[in-house]
């Protein structure tokens, strides 16, 4: 389960929420399993049906955000901080918030138990990045909007083989949504 938290460093009237998010993660005392996440694998043009789609509603925005990033004095890697951590879990900055991503869970208790885990990790990091002596303070908290039009939320994520048919996936995967 991916949880994603809004981030805000109240008191200040200007921030760079991105920068604030990279920071939050980097705070994470946890050891890092591997350095950095295979995103050259990744290819969100591709439908799980087999074929490729042209265009997503997302690609305007996704590319503002590559814009505005080129801009930025940090690589890829620096701003997505990722972290895969001891217990199995991803920590990540997601674009302008911090994201928590549970390891595999075999019931509901491991999910729930994961899930709290996230929460103090995600809660340890904003205190120790309040401890940096900057001006404000950083609060996070589970919510579901940025305020400035982007909405996200909780939800699953499910790696799965594409030599699979899309309808096997249908069938076993929409009766629990």
């Amino acid at each position: 389960m991916e949880t994603e938290y809004g981030i805000i460093r109240d008191e200040v009237e200007s921030y760079d929420v991105v920068e604030e998010s990279m920071a939050l993660v980097r705070r994470c005392e946890m050891k890092s399993e591997f350095g950095n996440w295979a995103y050259s694998r990744e290819r969100s043009h591709r439908d799980m049906r087999g074929f490729n789609v042209g265009s997503l509603a997302q690609d305007d925005e996704e590319d503002a955000f590559c814009t505005e990033d080129k801009n930025r004095p940090y690589s890829y890697w620096e701003m997505k901080s990722d972290r895969v951590l001891e217990n199995g879990a991803r920590f990540y900055n997601d674009h302008t918030h911090p994201e928590y991503s549970t390891p595999e869970c075999g019931s509901v208790f491991q999910l729930v138990v994961h899930d709290l885990a996230g929460e103090r990790i995600v809660f340890e990091c904003a205190r120790l990045r309040n401890q940096d002596g900057e001006p404000g303070t950083v609060c996070v908290f589970k919510n579901n909007t940025d305020y400035i039009g982007h909405s996200y939320g909780t939800h699953d994520n499910y790696l799965i083989s594409r030599r699979l048919p899309f309808d096997y996936w249908v069938e076993r995967l929409v009766p629990f949504l």
